[in-house]
């Protein structure tokens, strides 16, 4: 299955992308306010994020949200790091 339709530019998930987003939700639901998610290159992480940042704001999960790419893996590799010692 194409990602995009030729004739709409309907973009559709991946099975795995919405399994990504239903674990966010299920986190999100056992009380945490934050979490990090990380895929491989290519495989939409944008989309999925744009996709959680949307459902959260219209549902009134969140008010705000903090979003930050990172592409130095130093810096991705210590954010990690700090988000893991806060749980």
């Amino acid at each position: 299955m194409k990602n995009k339709s030729p004739s709409n530019k309907l973009r559709f998930l991946r099975k795995y992308q919405v399994k990504a987003i239903c674990a966010i939700q299920d986190y999100v639901r056992k009380g945490n306010e934050r979490f990090l998610f990380e895929m491989a290159t290519g495989t939409g992480k944008t989309l999925v994020s744009a996709v959680v940042i949307k459902l959260f704001l219209r549902t009134g999960n969140a008010k705000r949200v903090y979003y930050s790419l990172l592409t130095d893996s130093n810096s991705r590799i210590r954010l990690i790091e700090r988000l893991r010692t806060k749980e």
